[in-house]
């Protein structure tokens, strides 16, 4: 038997009135890792020694809702382990979004390289 039309009517409705709590916007702005495209400009958010301690910061920023990368680099001759959002196309893009992120994180500086 197929159920009256009205009982169908009031599950559609309970759905359209159910949909706004359950799709609710995101406390935080996420940052994918390439914002802009496969650019080669980068923002440098933090360096540190400790591959452990990197880690930990990524992930901290990723609570936070910036995406991020770790990446490795050798300064002075020694191994160091940055925490990045790569893939600008410009300087002036990489710029903009870092003045944001450095708010959003509460970060006193960041630093913009070419990869």
């Amino acid at each position: 038997m197929i159920a009256p039309p009205t009982v169908i009517a009031h599950a559609e409705a309970a759905q359209t009135q159910a949909s706004p709590v359950e799709t609710a916007p995101e406390i935080h702005q996420e940052s994918p890792p390439h914002e802009t495209g496969t650019g080669d400009w980068v923002i440098n958010l933090a360096s540190y020694a400790s591959e452990t301690i990197a880690a930990r910061k990524l992930a901290d920023f990723e609570r936070k809702g910036v995406t991020a990368e770790q990446s490795v680099a050798s300064v002075n001759g020694k191994t160091i382990y940055r925490v990045r959002i790569a893939g600008f196309d410009t300087r002036k893009a990489a710029t903009v979004r870092a003045n944001s992120v450095r708010q959003q994180l509460g970060l006193k500086e960041t630093w913009i390289t070419r990869q």
